[in-house]
């Protein structure tokens, strides 16, 4: 009875273990997405601004 106990209590660690391990990487991947959104907001952002840059340059 006992053993059976324990044997549910180390289950359900390792079950939360496993379920944590999971969340956090998928919280790291969320992450990693939302940098690599980011990163190309400001690419384009950047794009934009040279472009403009360069039409003003262009036109004088």
């Amino acid at each position: 009875m006992l053993y059976g106990k324990v044997h549910a209590a180390v289950y359900e660690l390792t079950g939360t273990g496993v379920y944590a391990g999971n969340s956090l990487l998928r919280l790291q991947l969320v992450y990693l997405v939302l940098q690599f959104c980011d990163l190309g907001f400001q690419f384009s952002h950047f794009v934009f601004i040279g472009r403009a840059f360069g039409d003003r340059v262009a036109h004088g």
